[in-house]
């Protein structure tokens, strides 16, 4: 029973400091929703996939083409049980991530990729 009350009191913790950090995330991009961020209540969603990632690194990428592709219901993605499909969602989604307009390291990354090609001919 212990063991389970630490475990919600230290969810809950993660679960404040996420949607602190949102808030201010979003703020300092001055995004219009900033404000609401603070009243969202967050729930803990029990996932089909949550113990497929095992020990092989990839729950973030079970996650990622979680939030893609979830309308609201259960959702669960076979071919995410392949290795290959998913280092090729790894690197799809590095590649969104890195050339998204909000990475503020956007503009060096893709300066420093020009480099490493001029570099390889």
């Amino acid at each position: 029973m212990m063991h389970s009350k630490l475990k919600n009191a230290l969810y809950e913790n993660i679960q404040k400091t996420v949607k602190s950090q949102m808030a201010i995330f979003l703020e300092e991009k001055e995004h219009p929703k900033a404000g609401d961020i603070e009243q969202y209540v967050v729930e803990d969603v029990r996932f089909a996939w949550k113990g497929c990632a095992g020990a092989n690194g990839d729950c973030g990428i079970f996650l990622m083409n979680h939030m893609e592709f979830f309308r609201g219901h259960p959702y669960d993605n076979p071919s995410l049980k392949n290795r290959a499909d998913r280092r090729s969602l790894r690197a799809k989604y590095c590649a969104t991530l890195l050339l998204s307009d909000v990475n503020d390291m956007k503009n060096r990354l893709e300066r420093d990729v020009l480099e490493f090609s001029n570099s390889r001919k």
